[in-house]
């Protein structure tokens, strides 16, 4: 699984860090060109060992080839996928629930914080966004969400199916009709303001956790 999962992303990554560095201006991308040189190569580093999502920080986690930060993510959470889809789904669904919760709990604690938000005058220092949304640690929900919607699929695809080709066909489109709206639902209260001035560590955390919602559900209906 390992080793699938590195030759399919990791090379072409690499090349990536490779076309920028030799062919792109050094003004269109960080770190900054009047950075330090060993803070530079420090960027690089964590670019090349993929931990640059790790790290909240505009320079690394937005370095050179900025899109990688979400590879790094998904490289760390298959170092867990093996781990993670052999425990029992009641076991899944707790610690989805108890990391949901300690992300949110953090993400209110952060609205208080010194840390600055992310902006030009801020590449080189922390900032909020590099913790709740770039971070891992912050993005595990979703990455436990998918697998138990895998589970589910998996467990209970014979029943659906029987279910909707036999005479209770009503009750299985109706079932499968609501379903829809509650996704709909979850897609639209993603995006509702909660109130004016609200944290925007936290509604950025309550946005990605029920964005995840719906398209895990919205996967699960479509398969």
């Amino acid at each position: 699984f390992y080793f699938n999962r590195i030759i399919r992303i990791v090379p072409v990554s690499l090349l990536s860090l490779l076309f920028v560095s030799l062919f792109l201006n050094r003004s269109l991308y960080l770190p900054s060109e009047n950075s330090f040189q060993w803070y530079n190569l420090l960027a690089l580093l964590s670019h090349l060992t993929f931990i640059h999502s790790f790290i909240p920080i505009p320079d690394f986690f937005f370095g050179f080839n900025a899109v990688t930060w979400s590879i790094s993510a998904e490289l760390f959470f298959y170092l867990l996928f093996p781990y993670i889809f052999t425990q029992r789904l009641r076991r899944i669904v707790s610690i989805f629930l108890l990391w949901s919760f300690l992300i949110v709990v953090a993400s209110s604690v952060l609205a208080f914080s010194p840390l600055p938000a992310f902006s030009v005058n801020h590449l080189n220092m922390p900032v909020r966004e590099g913790i709740v949304y770039i971070n891992p640690l912050f993005r595990i929900p979703e990455f436990f969400l998918g697998i138990i919607s895998a589970k589910l699929f998996l467990q209970y695809q014979p029943y659906l199916l029987s279910l909707f080709f036999s005479r209770r066909l009503y009750k299985s489109v109706f079932f499968i009709t609501l379903l829809d709206f509650i996704a709909l639902f979850l897609l639209l209260l993603g995006f509702f303001p909660f109130a004016p001035g609200f944290a925007v560590t936290l509604k950025t955390t309550l946005n990605q956790l029920l964005s995840a919602l719906f398209f895990s559900s919205g996967i699960f209906l479509i398969l």
